[in-house]
């Protein structure tokens, strides 16, 4: 269910309530003499911003003081709105980590609205957030596809990689019960336990990074195709889509039998085997794909084809939002923890958005935010249960 926090009996409820909540314990790392504006104000003001167009500190000045006399039913505000620099600064100096971990409290508490039934886990790449000193910004995210909130990201490392920073991610996320997808870059069998150890399910995509498994599972799939799978129990399900000129036909065939993988034992729990068939024509052209699909749950081919599909929920619902409405490739915030900080902003902004009542886009949502306080108001109370005063 929503956050719902009991107001006191001698102070009315505030939206700082449902922060203190979960980010009561976030160190902040200016000195006291500096501390003109409280912390937990610029994070409110920080979440406000982006949700209503803001996509820089700049923006977020601009957008602040316009709505000064809005902020001030929920926040005193004794030195007005902090400048620019001064997000810039907290945020930078911020730990990621930390903020994180108030963030994922906060969101999973949010999606016991929907029961958690599927999380695509997947890699972004903040493209103009590097410069000569670091690499840009590259953060694994997992997203609740049924409710379309982040749940939780993690930054690579720039000694390391996606295979190392997912088990890292998934220690601070509960997903139990659910199935959790990972493209071929995630099928190591670290990323399987790791995915068992939260309780919840694995479906992981096999390529070529699997050799032994991939060999095994591509003439086993191959073999009974010719003979039209009369000699194994299957189950197939099959879909057809035509959209703008493009028509996309996808089968999927999964197996439960699996004596014929000498390596089912090393993979934790193992007890399917997933093919994916894509044809898409398109403007003349056609193309073909086989995609095979390991599952720690024994599924019917319609729940394995639609998980599959939701994964690239991750890509679709939230990086092509993030890119094409939010400027998250275009963004220079670089210093410090400033990149992963104010990305997990943009996440939580998207997420209110998607979530808003109104079948206008996101654009226009976010026109609607800026201009009106009452839609503002609207779209805090529907995610976050956002006092109206």
């Amino acid at each position: 269910m929503p956050i719902r926090i009991l107001p006191s009996p001698s102070k009315p409820q505030t939206p700082l309530d449902g922060l203190l909540t979960h980010f009561a314990d976030l160190t902040d790392h200016r000195m006291q003499r500096c501390q003109r504006h409280k912390l937990l104000d610029i994070v409110f003001l920080a979440i406000c911003a982006p949700v209503s167009g803001a996509d820089d500190w700049v923006a977020v000045e601009v957008f602040c003081e316009a709505k000064i006399d809005w902020f001030r039913k929920y926040l005193e505000l004794p030195n007005g709105i902090p400048s620019h620099d001064t997000f810039s600064a907290v945020f930078r100096y911020l730990d990621a980590e930390a903020f994180e971990a108030c963030f994922g409290a906060w969101m999973a508490e949010i999606c016991l609205t929907t029961p958690l039934k599927h999380v695509a886990i997947d890699g972004k790449t903040m493209r103009s957030s590097g410069s000569a000193q670091r690499r840009a910004l590259h953060a694994v995210s997992a997203f609740a596809t049924a409710n379309s909130v982040t749940m939780g990201q993690r930054a690579v490392d720039a000694k390391s990689n996606e295979i190392t920073a997912i088990p890292e991610l998934l220690k601070t996320l509960n997903i139990a019960g659910s199935i959790g997808t990972i493209d071929a870059m995630g099928c190591p069998k670290e990323i399987a336990r790791a995915i068992r150890r939260r309780k919840a399910d694995y479906l992981l995509a096999v390529k070529e990074n699997q050799p032994s498994l991939h060999a095994e599972i591509s003439p086993h799939f191959q073999k009974h195709l010719e003979s039209g799978f009369t000699e194994v129990a299957t189950t197939f399900c099959e879909s057809t889509e035509k959209n703008q000129g493009r028509e996309e036909y996808r089968g999927c065939r999964v197996f439960s039998d699996l004596k014929f993988l000498s390596s089912r034992k090393v993979w934790q729990g193992l007890k399917s085997m997933g093919v994916v068939v894509t044809d898409r024509r398109d403007k003349g052209r056609s193309t073909s794909e086989i995609r095979y699909y390991i599952c720690r749950r024994k599924a019917t081919a319609e729940v394995f084809a639609q998980a599959v599909r939701n994964h690239w929920g991750v890509e679709n619902g939230l990086h092509w939002h993030l890119d094409l409405k939010f400027g998250d490739d275009d963004s220079r915030v670089r210093e410090g923890d400033g990149p992963q900080n104010f990305t997990r902003l943009k996440r939580l902004a998207l997420s209110i958005l998607v979530n808003a009542s109104g079948k206008e886009s996101l654009n226009k949502k976010r026109l609607a935010a800026c201009a009106s306080d009452q839609r503002r108001e609207l779209m805090l109370q529907e995610f976050l249960n956002f006092p109206q005063i």
